[in-house]
């Protein structure tokens, strides 16, 4: 399998040269994350094993749920984060 995704940067500074060529391929490829990429925070910490991996869209986190309903007071009574 080839792959020609790759990133070469050239410096040059008072005729000295500098030539840098990064190469993504097989022995460097980081392996690519599989969990959620929409996530509705929680009451208690949540965590996502990202670190070292590659993704291929961003990460969205959603609102936090929240409602709003009259009581029988004549109030209102607000429910944010509930837990259906």
């Amino acid at each position: 399998m080839t792959d020609d995704r790759y990133i070469e940067l050239s410096l040059e500074l008072n005729n000295e040269e500098l030539n840098i060529e990064i190469k993504q391929g097989e022995g460097g490829m980081l392996p690519a994350y599989e969990g959620p990429y929409e996530i509705t925070p929680k009451v208690n910490e949540q965590g996502f094993e990202t670190k070292y991996k590659t993704m291929t869209d961003d990460l969205t986190v959603l609102a936090v749920p929240y409602s709003e309903v009259s009581n029988p007071e004549g109030g209102t009574t607000v429910n944010i984060a509930y837990i259906l």
